[in-house]
């Protein structure tokens, strides 16, 4: 620096270095957009477009649980397109969105995506869709998981299956796609430590063509798995038809569009946490119904308790994602599907029992 003659005009042009100095390295500090605000993004990825109650579950737990002096924002991005387009809107919410956790309601083969993002980048996500046992056994510190996997759930319906037939006739309905087939794998695991459970395993896709086969076979019991929209309608082709077959449902099959609490799904049996609220429930049901003008499916209270756990995060520990994925297995949290805490693996870590869908709607 050049130093003048005039004492006055030196220590001015010191002053002002100084300043300007400071005021480079306050904006570096803040780049990253995470170290002074109030205001969270949360990241909501989904398998479509389509998904809108999804989306309506998420937004209403934004504005159900804004406070503490935060605002929150969900920046939701659709994994709809190509393959892999699940990693890139991942790496949008990272990068471009600078969001402080992501949270997914996605399809097992995006959400592996999804995870393999959060793994490299340190973020924090939060599955509440997909039961595919694989994405915990990724060793991913920082991904935790909502639902059941379709390890818990199998085991759960088969022992629930052998309380009231033996040597039943049972079918699995799969549809053909990704998660169907992982969650009747595991039926198939958990049938082998009951010898004389042999299912009948399905993937075609057209709902008549699947009440073909079961009308010719006549099973004592039927279970619906994955995420396709057939599974919906083959439900309602079984009640239509008055076949006595018990059903039941992996939780991610009933995630639905429509209104949800028709007869049709009343005997319909699934997997939810032993401490699920019931009373949380009504309350979310009727804030959903007076909102959107629908009836919520049960698994969005999946979504809805997700999204308030992930801001419960920003509540405690900041916006900063480093902070929130170091210290999110510390969280615990009571929601509509009960009190959230996480085991070693980040699955949750509580009891899963069999419910009637007719006792929750």
């Amino acid at each position: 620096m050049i130093l003048y003659n005039n004492p006055l005009i030196t220590l001015v042009m010191v002053l002002g270095l100084l300043l300007y100095e400071n005021k480079t390295i306050f904006a570096s500090s803040n780049s990253t957009g995470f170290s002074d605000t109030r205001h969270a993004k949360i990241g909501f990825l989904i398998p479509s477009k389509n998904d809108k109650s999804v989306v309506q579950a998420a937004e209403l737990a934004i504005e159900h649980a804004s406070g503490n002096g935060y605002t929150f924002e969900l920046v939701a991005r659709s994994c709809e397109g190509p393959w892999g387009i699940g990693s890139k809107q991942a790496v949008y919410l990272v990068y471009d969105d600078e969001v402080s956790v992501i949270v997914g309601a996605l399809d097992g083969r995006n959400a592996h995506l999804a995870e393999q993002v959060a793994a490299k980048n340190h973020v924090a996500m939060l599955s509440t869709r997909s039961g595919d046992p694989t994405l915990s056994r990724a060793y991913v510190p920082w991904y935790y998981r909502l639902v059941p996997d379709h390890r818990q759930q199998a085991e759960a319906i088969v022992s629930e299956i052998h309380k009231f037939a033996q040597n039943p006739s049972v079918a699995i309905i799969t549809f053909g796609d990704y998660d169907g087939k992982k969650a009747a794998d595991e039926v198939i695991k958990a049938s082998f430590d009951n010898q004389y459970l042999s299912p009948f395993q399905t993937d075609e896709k057209d709902p008549d063509i699947v009440m073909q086969q079961l009308s010719d076979r006549n099973p004592d019991v039927v279970i619906v798995a994955g995420m396709s929209n057939n599974a919906l309608e083959l439900i309602r082709k079984i009640k239509i038809a008055r076949k006595p077959w018990k059903i039941y449902a992996f939780a991610e099959s009933l995630m639905i569009e429509e209104n949800f609490g028709t007869e049709v799904f009343h005997e319909v049996h699934t997997v939810f946490p032993a401490d699920f609220s019931q009373t949380r429930w009504q309350a979310f049901r009727n804030a959903f119904h007076e909102k959107y003008g629908k009836n919520p499916c049960p698994p969005l209270a999946w979504v809805y308790d997700g999204v308030r756990l992930a801001m419960e995060a920003v509540k405690k520990y900041g916006t900063d994602p480093n902070a929130i994925r170091k210290n999110f297995s510390q969280l615990q949290f009571n929601g509509i599907t009960g009190k959230v805490t996480f085991d070693k693996l980040g699955n949750r870590d509580t009891q899963w029992e069999i419910v009637i869908l007719a006792h929750i709607l």
